[in-house]
């Protein structure tokens, strides 16, 4: 099942700090050209004792790539209510429209 919630990136990206969350950008299709590549999100917990502990990545340039996996530590870092919250605003992300979801200048 599909989300129903639309998350441009900026409310992607603010709903993640409020975790403690920094996102990592890497735009390898921007800077390329190359269709074959993409940019993406990876989330990193900057909250102690775990900090640097990540979670997964998302693709701000297509529907549906991604890919939750929860690196060593990044769950133990948030409590379950704050874990699920994370996982939800990442799934949504991913399957939101990749128009609405890119980054805007």
């Amino acid at each position: 099942m599909l989300p129903e919630m639309k998350s441009s990136f900026d409310e992607f990206i603010k709903g993640i700090k409020k975790f403690g969350i920094m996102p990592h950008l890497r735009f390898r299709r921007s800077q390329s050209g190359d269709v074959t590549e993409h940019d993406w999100v990876f989330l990193v917990n900057t909250r102690p004792p775990h900090n640097g502990a990540h979670i997964g990545r998302c693709c701000t340039c297509c529907i549906g790539n991604g890919s939750i996996n929860d690196y060593d530590h990044f769950k133990e870092s948030f409590s379950y209510e704050e874990y699920e919250t994370i996982v939800n605003l990442l799934f949504d992300y991913i399957y939101t429209d990749a128009q609405y979801k890119s980054i805007q200048s």
